[in-house]
């Protein structure tokens, strides 16, 4: 869905093709009704018959196509119009207990990080961009003779924008094209952002909705936590990705909102803002922002 006339080049125009067909093959079928010889003929029922499974057929395509056309837009951060689109998708939030409990989620990456570890993943690292969890893949490692393993990145940073998201894809590319020793074709990065302005945070959500997760010898998974909104943005578009590795992802995705769903809330404590932590965020925001040298990347993020 791009462009100012998309709704009419992508609905309005394919459904008045879709009527004007329709209306011509009801047409043709009322005036051979009314010819006792051609509608006894077998040959002339039959192409009917093949005519309307077509028209049928393209009936399921097109509103595929419309659906498609709105679920899959590449969201503009800089516009605002395009964020608006973005916050009325009801794909993002999440049901109003499990929302509740993010408004007033005391130590998230805490509480994700034991999530992690009862589900078999063990912290190996801290890196600017994240803490890194790492599951070994038994049977795939024992049939390649190499230390496979899945890979999860964690991270809280309450100024993401789309710039400091688009950098963090970035790092966690090349960290994981990086660890030779344990090589890792399925990867998660989550993100936990807590800010007050509401179309900032859309904003930054940009960056992980266009996301394409596909990057040469590898996936990327994104989920981006939205505390103060209740949201949960992931991609929308991951049809480059093998099927086994979108369920990957799925399955963290849902067992993260499950445990969630039957976990106590608790309180969240408002953070004084600090000359020291003001300083340490700002520095974290700014890593790299402007380095774009390492083009390798430009094919993996739309």
């Amino acid at each position: 869905m791009t462009g100012r006339h998309w709704f009419r080049r992508d609905v309005l125009i394919p459904i008045l093709f879709l009527g004007v067909f329709g209306y011509g093959l009801y047409w043709v079928w009322q005036k051979i009704d009314e010819q006792a010889s051609l509608g006894d003929n077998k040959i002339v029922f039959y192409m009917l018959l093949a005519s309307l499974i077509i028209y049928l057929f393209l009936v399921v395509v097109t509103l595929r196509h419309a659906a498609a056309s709105y679920s899959l837009e590449r969201f503009n951060p800089g516009n605002p119009q395009s964020i608006k689109r973005l916050l009325k998708m009801r794909r993002f939030s999440l049901r109003k207990a499990t929302a509740a409990k993010l408004i007033s989620w005391a130590a998230p990456t805490e509480d994700i990080s034991t999530w992690l570890a009862s589900n078999g993943f063990t912290a190996q690292a801290r890196t600017p961009h994240g803490r890194v969890f790492e599951k070994k893949r038994k049977i795939l490692s024992l049939l390649l003779r190499s230390n496979m393993v899945d890979r999860v990145f964690l991270l809280e940073h309450d100024l993401l924008n789309v710039l400091v998201v688009d950098q963090l894809l970035r790092d966690c590319i090349r960290y994981s094209r990086q660890r030779t020793d344990a090589p890792s074709h399925r990867n998660l990065l989550i993100l936990v952002m807590n800010r007050d302005d509401e179309t900032e945070a859309a904003s930054a959500a940009a960056g992980v909705v266009n996301f394409l997760g596909k990057f040469e010898g590898g996936t990327l998974g994104v989920l981006l936590f939205d505390l103060k909104h209740g949201r949960l943005y992931y991609p929308i578009d991951r049809s480059l990705q093998p099927r086994g590795h979108r369920r990957f992802q799925d399955l963290l995705r849902l067992r993260l909102l499950q445990w969630l769903s039957k976990k106590e809330q608790q309180v969240r404590l408002p953070v004084e803002q600090s000359a020291k932590n003001t300083s340490e965020i700002r520095a974290v925001s700014s890593v790299n922002i402007n380095d774009n040298s390492d083009d390798e990347y430009e094919q993996h993020y739309d």
